[in-house]
């Protein structure tokens, strides 16, 4: 690494006061086959494309595209953005999802907030509310397909207690459409009928999330149990 500023912050520990810019600039020079100017490239691809983590997770046509980088730190990058995921899910199973939903939403931000297409996510949990399986349905750029009577077949048969819906909106804007309300009722209503409760529905922005039952959306259902 030719900066031996960031490099000596990160041998020391010292990471956290490192910026976006220079975080970036390190990854472009760890991963660079050739000489470049990492500190103008990172200055580049934070104007384009946003945050240090919607660089990390562009798209690799749209990164290569650029011709600022090559492919050697494409894969340094998808590294980077596969280990936040799988640390970040890691701490959120750890805990009771229920009543610590802090990891839980800082999980989805990192692996859905830079999405520009919508996923979306039913997570079944047991009577301890951990999590027994994670059903996730890939969509457009403002849809995804949802099967409400799936998911409660397969809630029943995996005996799950209840269940936390979350998706994104590529959009960046968290805030719950008239399609989101009628789905999560649809769901919450179908699986109320086989005993199976639909906690809360998170919607997931760029950096603000929605929670349904903090904003009084799942009162109905709430009120039922």
């Amino acid at each position: 690494m030719r900066n031996n500023s960031i490099h000596t912050r990160l041998l020391a520990g010292d990471s956290q006061t490192l910026s976006a810019h220079e975080l970036l600039e390190a990854l472009l020079e760890f991963g660079a086959q050739k000489n470049i100017n990492a500190s103008r490239r990172a200055r580049f691809f934070i104007q384009r494309f946003g945050t240090l983590g919607d660089v990390i997770a562009e798209d690799t046509d749209v990164l290569l595209e650029s011709r600022h980088i090559d492919e050697s730190v494409v894969v340094l990058f998808r590294l980077v953005h596969a280990i936040a995921i799988h640390l970040t899910r890691e701490e959120a199973k750890s805990r009771d999802i229920i009543s610590s939903p802090d990891a839980l939403i800082d999980y989805f931000k990192v692996s859905l907030s830079s999405l520009k297409r919508e996923r979306f996510v039913a997570l079944l949990l047991d009577a301890k509310n951990a999590l027994i399986k994670e059903i996730t349905l890939d969509g457009t750029i403002n849809h995804a397909p949802v099967y409400p009577r799936e998911i409660a077949r397969q809630a029943l048969a995996l005996n799950a207690i209840s269940i936390i819906l979350v998706h994104n909106h590529p959009s960046g804007d968290p805030h719950p459409s008239l399609a989101d309300i009628q789905m999560t009722d649809k769901i919450a209503s179908i699986c109320h009928s086989v005993g199976v409760r639909v906690i809360d529905h998170f919607i997931i922005g760029r950096s603000r999330y929605t929670s349904f039952h903090q904003s009084g959306l799942m009162r109905k259902f709430d009120e039922e149990n």
